[in-house]
């Protein structure tokens, strides 16, 4: 299961996260998710839901080896 994190703001440089299902930009609240041992950034819990049920199945590494 995720959490919410903060994202920090930063005065020095822009630093841009990006939803790794949609590709939102992701401006504060941040959905993050480990899954197969990477951590995830997700713009909402369905986003993450989306990515682990359609996504990574048909585009995965296990869909890749196929």
């Amino acid at each position: 299961m995720g959490e919410w994190k903060e994202k920090e703001p930063s005065y020095l440089g822009a630093s841009f996260v990006h939803c790794d299902t949609c590709g939102k930009m992701i401006p504060r609240r941040i959905w993050t998710e480990t899954v197969n041992g990477e951590e995830k950034s997700f713009c909402s819990v369905q986003c993450a839901e989306l990515y682990v049920t359609y996504w990574l199945p048909k585009y995965g590494k296990a869909a890749a080896s196929r």
